[in-house]
């Protein structure tokens, strides 16, 4: 599957940590651990496309609503 990808859209992984709120560490154990945004791997080096931190970050995000009648119930 072709993946369009910019080279001026691709952001270091040091800098893609810093934009996300995390330590570089944190970035490598989610790729280990093949969660988090996709990232490009290009010989030794890590980037990260811009577009993709955005599309990761949007799946982020909760919306806060109504608890279930069961975690309500069991509080009373």
């Amino acid at each position: 599957m072709p993946i369009d990808v910019n080279p001026d859209d691709l952001i270091p992984e040091i800098k893609a940590a810093k934009l996300l709120h995390q330590k570089p560490k944190t970035l490598l154990a989610w790729r280990h651990r093949r969660i988090g945004p996709s990232y490009i791997k290009i010989g030794r080096q890590i980037f990260y496309s811009r577009t993709d931190l955005v599309q990761w970050i949007t799946t982020q995000r909760v919306i806060p609503g109504p608890r279930p009648n069961s975690v309500a119930g069991a509080a009373e």
